[in-house]
């Protein structure tokens, strides 16, 4: 059932996020995700959304299309992402969204762009998960 939570808000955020461009022409949903077509001046684009669970999935899967890894703000995601952060930098065509469903906080990270910003990986990645308290 997290999952499904997780896919609902992650469908809901990308759909938000084409109100103005309209450029989603198609949803495709599956067991771990949806695909997203987009048409883009003319061009037709695939976007594969991938949400995780604690099961992970394999890096080296990550080469062809654009991908979306959609996961729970949660310490087992975070630790994912560290631990793979390396490999994940030298992909350009990948994009990690987290989710906070209980703040309805939503952080996008590039790891190919803030590989070259964060001097610490993990402590960059847990202040923008973690934002201070008001």
């Amino acid at each position: 059932m997290k999952n499904m939570d997780l896919k609902e808000c992650a469908e809901i955020y990308f759909r938000h996020k084409d109100i103005f461009k309209k450029e989603i022409k198609d949803i495709i949903f599956s067991e771990r995700g949806f695909i997203i077509k987009r048409k883009v001046k003319d061009v037709e684009i695939e976007e594969v959304v991938i949400i995780l669970d604690s099961s992970g999935i394999e890096v080296k899967d990550l080469l062809e299309k654009k991908y979306w890894l959609v996961l729970e703000s949660t310490s087992e995601s975070i630790n994912f992402v560290i631990d793979n952060w390396d490999k994940m930098a030298n992909l350009p065509n990948v994009r990690i969204l987290f989710i906070d469903l209980k703040k309805d906080l939503k952080v996008l990270i590039t790891p190919n762009i803030h590989s070259k910003i964060f001097e610490n990986v993990e402590k960059s990645i847990t202040s923008l998960l973690n934002p201070p308290k008001k």
